[in-house]
């Protein structure tokens, strides 16, 4: 039997930002769902967490409610999405990789 899906912080994360921004804009419940061509049941479970949203709902969301993807990932708390345990890079090569890639991303987003 496969395993009951148990909402993770970035599902919260998501629907959180959806709900500030439709409630920013004074946009229904109703409205967005319909505007989104799903339920108003469905709105509620993405609006909570509940259920995952695909990357092409996301999109149309995003439209409706006049943002950029990226404003459903980020959030001026800094500990709203989850740190992952990722263990260390023990491989002197790939570790300095990865250093140059953050340092070249670090300087490009100021």
């Amino acid at each position: 039997m496969p395993e009951r899906y148990k909402a993770n912080q970035v599902d919260i994360h998501i629907g959180q930002q959806i709900r500030k921004r439709r409630l920013q804009l004074k946009i229904t419940m109703k409205a967005l769902s319909k505007a989104c061509g799903v339920s108003y049941q469905q709105m509620q479970k993405y609006e909570a967490g509940a259920n995952r949203i695909s990357a092409s709902r996301l999109w149309v969301i995003a439209d409706i409610l006049q943002v950029s993807i990226d404003y459903f990932f980020t959030s001026t708390e800094s500990s709203t999405l989850p740190i992952y345990d990722i263990p260390p890079v023990t491989d002197p090569k790939l570790r300095n990789s990865i250093e140059c890639v953050i340092e070249y991303l670090t300087t490009v987003r100021g």
